[in-house]
Parts: C-alpha cells; structure tokens; sequence
C-alpha cells in the first residue's frame, strides 16, 4: 500500500481539485491541478477522473503487479468563486516550484476555502447595478432602473438568505425571480413605474446562469462530454426555474385582471453609452464572483469591447446570433491574452465577459408569449434564444481551437 507521505500528498491533491471544482472551475483544470500536485511530489503514476458530483485519483508504483491507492471525494454543494479559483490555480504554482511541505500547502488551502468573497453590501450594490444598467439596456427609463436597482438589491438579499439553507438551485431561482415579479407588477399596478417588461429583465439577469454555460462549453471543448452535458442541463434546468418563477406570478396577476402588455421602446445609445453599458455590468458580475481586483477592471473592459461588437454587428447585420458569435469569439480570444499577461485562468475573464450578450431577455419573452397564448412568437423567440446560446458555444470553441492550435505551433517552432 502507498506510505503515509504519498497518502497525505492524495489528500492535499484532491483537496485542491475539490474546492476548484466546488467554486467553478473546469474539468481539465481540476485534474490538471491533481495531476501538477502529485508529480510534483515524484508520485509518476496518477489516474484523475473528476465529475460534477466527485473526484476520483488513483496514485500506484506503475506496472500490471504494482501497488494501488485510491481516493474518492463526493462534491456536495457548489458556489462561483473565482476569486477561490484564483488562489487555488496560484498555490498549484507555488507548491509544484518551491520547497513548500505537504503541511503547509493543506493548512493554505484550508485558509483559501475560509477566506470570505467580498463583503455583501458591496456583492448587494453590484446586484443593483447589474438589474439597473440591463434595465437601461433594454430601453428602461431612469425610474425604472432606480427600481430595478433596488428590486436587485432585495432579491439577491433573498438568494443570499435562501443560500443559508438546504435549498435545492431550482427552488431557489425560482422564488427569486417570483418575488421580483410580484414587486414589479405592483409597482405598476400602483403607477410608480410604467415598464414592467425592462425592470424583470434587469433583475432575472442576476440569476442567468452564465457560468454553467460557460464550464459546459468549456469542458466539451477539452472532451470531457459527460461533464458538459451535466453542465449544460443544469444550465437549462435554471433557466427553466427562473422562468417559470416570473410566468407563474404573471399568469396569477393575469388570472386577477390587472396583467397588460408593456412594449419594450428600442434604442440606440451613444457611443459612451454604449461602452458603459458593456463595462458596468461585467464589472459587477466580477464583484458578485469574487474575482481578484487587479483583475476587475480587465473583465469590465473585456465586456465593454464584446458588447461594443455585438451591438455594431446588430446595427450593421440585424442579427444578434451572428452579433452573439462575433462577440463570444473576442471574449474567447481576450480572455486567453489576459490570462497569459495577468497569471490567471481563463474562466476569471470568460464569465463576466460573456455575460452582456447572454440571452436572458429572450427566455423572459418565450415565458410572457406562453402566457399569452401567442405559441408561434414563443417558439419562435425561444428557438432565437437557443441559437444566441449556441452562437456563444460556437465562438468560444472556434477561439479556443485556434488559440490551441497557433500555441501547439509555436512550441514545434522553438522545439526545433
């Protein structure tokens, strides 16, 4: 069997891959991480197979007659952290190039997985503003993303409350996005507000489950499909639960006589606009996700450019599935710049970058169309949402293809 030493090294290891896996990482990642770990510590023969629900490692002396141990950790519970992330991909770096014991490297990660996001008035704040700003994108006035502002704040307050306790995702989006709309309707019921449709979509832009997407994406795009296919139901399963926590509100408010329709009034923003429009609400999510805050300003800036392709695709073309893809492809191919120049995963710039252009707005509209007995214009919206998404998936796989390609050439061009 493998010594006391080795059995620590496995523990440290999966360790490590655990809390990754937990706060959001990929697939390849995480074993990527076991596999640097135990190398390091001259333990040559490691098996990783990590899942959504474990992570399984298997270290041996190698050869058909050679001893084997196995670890087997069931991941329960998951949150985005990429600030965790950060720190966890940082640690491999240093535990893997410097005399750092097997002690010291548990009892950091231990300090990692105790170390808090950031304070929740400042994660509270960035929800409002997430809410306000897609409320002002999708044509609200300024009363309107003041309310989404607030109804922002109170529900992610909410989700923060529910996270507290044994509540499955599904119930919780659900009820999130339910109080939202019931807050929304009676605010217009009673005249403070007169858009309904701006200030929903703000606020169910908090929950849209950008990061499930992108790990899902991600993680058939380094083969690991069975981990992708999780992912990605997931990802629909919380879409479904968001918009079922609106439809089923709006068809109770309809069933009482006081449900009209409100017209959404498209614009088009100012340059400047434009460009605050795409920075302010990556920049947010990257509060909400803890990412590091050297990093910040580089994920808003990221979102900004994205955003500023997109809506130039959309004025110039009309159609945001190629506007989805353009834009996914300058995520795809700025995250991987960033990452090299700041020392950080990919996933850090992805995830926020991304998150302007994912089609959440379509999902509320598949859901009001139901509602609304219109079955052709809610399939035909949901079918546009389904091909924005897919539009996404495309471009940061051909992005990613390519980056992988130009770098496997570059070291066969210096290996020769």
């Amino acid at each position: 069997m493998a010594n006391a030493l080795q059995r620590r090294i496995l523990i440290l290891a999966v360790r490590a891959g655990e809390l990754m896996m937990k706060h959001g990482a990929e697939i390849h990642r995480v074993e990527d991480t076991i596999n640097r770990i135990c190398k390091a510590c001259n333990i040559l023969h490691v098996e990783v197979f990590a899942t959504t629900t474990g992570v399984f490692v298997s270290v041996g002396s190698g050869g058909p007659e050679g001893e084997v141990h196995t670890y087997i950790k069931t991941l329960r519970g998951r949150d985005t952290d990429l600030g965790k992330i950060s720190q966890i991909n940082q640690f491999s770096r240093v535990f893997t190039t410097t005399s750092m014991t097997v002690e010291e490297g548990i009892k950091e990660l231990q300090r990692i997985d105790d170390e808090p996001k950031y304070p929740l008035f400042v994660r509270l704040i960035s929800a409002g503003a997430i809410a306000g700003v897609f409320c002002v994108m999708f044509g609200g006035e300024i009363v309107e993303s003041l309310l989404a502002f607030c109804l922002g704040m109170g529900v992610y307050g909410i989700d923060h409350c529910l996270s507290k306790f044994d509540i499955n995702f599904f119930l919780q989006g659900f009820t999130c996005c339910a109080a939202a709309t019931a807050a929304t309707l009676f605010l217009v019921s009673t005249g403070i507000a007169n858009n309904y449709d701006t200030i929903i979509i703000g606020v169910l832009m908090i929950f849209v489950p950008g990061v499930a997407m992108t790990n899902a994406i991600r993680d058939m795009l380094t083969g690991d499909m069975m981990s992708g296919v999780t992912r990605l139901t997931e990802a629909v399963v919380i879409a479904v639960s968001l918009a079922a926590g609106v439809g089923i509100i709006m068809k109770l408010w309809s069933l009482s006589g006081s449900f009209g329709s409100t017209a959404v009034v498209e614009s088009q923003p100012s340059l400047v606009l434009t460009l605050f429009l795409g920075f302010a609400p990556s920049l947010a999510y990257s509060a909400i996700y803890h990412v590091p805050v050297r990093c910040m300003l580089a994920c808003g800036a990221l979102g900004c450019a994205a955003w500023f392709a997109y809506q130039l695709t959309v004025s110039s073309y009309g159609s945001s599935v190629t506007a989805c893809f353009l834009a996914a492809c300058i995520v795809g191919i700025g995250s991987d710049i960033l990452a090299r120049i700041l020392k950080e995963p990919t996933t850090i710039f992805i995830i926020p970058g991304i998150m302007p252009f994912v089609p959440g707005s379509k999902v509320y509209y598949t859901m009001v169309d139901l509602i609304g007995r219109d079955l052709e214009a809610s399939a035909s919206v949901g079918t546009q949402a389904i091909f924005m998404a897919g539009a996404i998936a495309l471009g940061l796989l051909v992005s990613g293809s390519v980056i992988r390609i130009l770098v496997t050439i570059k070291r066969k061009v210096y290996a020769n």
